[in-house]
Formats: structure tokens, sequence, C-alpha cells
């Protein structure tokens, strides 16, 4: 959090905001320029919705910003994780084998996007912008298994993790 409650998130997203308005440019000048649509601009800067790299790179040439949302995109990743959870992450990107017993879920690494915000929106306990940064930390934790030397992943999960009916 910063800036009296503010998410890592919330504050790129004002930064965002700030910088589209100092160069007079409104949400779709500014989509245009980037290639994305102004939706996705305004999700953005409201911080309902992680920017993708690409965005974060478009974004700042577009608006000459000498790579800051490059270096508040760094912030926002580092957040994104609980603080309790941030070791493991660590450990995780220089594993050689990964062995995950999940007796309720699948596993973050196995999660889509869309089962992942599923699982963060259940408990009810955190903001729509906490989801989104944790949403995008999870799935570029899943990069992990795509390296050219992936750890060996062994996962063992209960049969009614894998019969269970979204709802």
């Amino acid at each position: 959090m910063v800036n009296g409650g503010m998410s890592t998130l919330e504050f790129l997203g004002a930064e965002l905001r700030r910088a589209r308005k100092e160069r007079g440019l409104s949400q779709d000048d500014l989509a245009q320029r980037i290639s994305y649509s102004s939706s996705l601009v305004g999700m953005v800067e409201i911080g309902h919705r992680t920017p993708s790299q690409d965005f974060i790179t478009r974004a700042d040439a577009a608006l000459e910003a000498s790579g800051l949302f490059e270096r508040l995109l760094t912030f926002v990743r580092a957040d994104a994780a609980p603080p309790w959870f941030r070791e493991w992450i660590s450990v995780e990107r220089e594993a050689t084998l990964i062995r995950w017993f999940e007796p309720s879920l699948i596993p973050g690494l196995l999660q889509t996007e869309t089962y992942g915000r599923a699982v963060l929106r259940g408990g009810g306990m955190l903001r729509d912008s906490e989801i989104e940064q944790r949403i995008t930390a999870r799935m570029e934790r899943q990069s992990v298994l795509d390296r050219e030397q992936p750890p060996e992943f062994i996962a063992v999960v209960d049969e009614a993790v894998l019969r269970r009916a979204g709802r």
C-alpha cells in the first residue's frame, strides 16, 4: 500500500492518468497510440486491471515517461504476492523439483486466470485491484514451467478438485 491506502496498482494507474492528461490526451487518444482498447486504458487507470509488460512499454514510449511505468510495474509485481509467500516465490524460481500437495484447489502454478480469479474472489477479503495484482503475479509465476530447463513438477490433488463443477 502506498499513499494512504492506495495499492501500488492504483498508484500506477493514477500516474498513468496524470501523465496522459499532462500531454492533453484522452483515454481514446492514448489507446490508439499504444494499440490497446480505451476500456483497458480506463481499467488500468482506476487500478482494476494490471497492465501487461507490452502495454507498459508502449505507454512509456507514447507518454515519453522515460521508463517510469516500467519501474512502477516492478513495484506492482513485487506487491502482488502476500508477504508470507514472497520467500517461496524466490525459491520457486530456482527450483529443479517442485512437489505440491493441495487437497482442495488446483495448485497456483497450474491455475487458469479465470480459476485463480474465482479462488481469490471467493474469500471476499481482497479488493478488485488486489485480486488483479495477484492474478497477474500468479500467471507470471507460471513462466517457471516454460523456461529452458523447467523444474520437475509433482502435484497431488484430491480427485474432487478435478471433478468439481464451477458455479
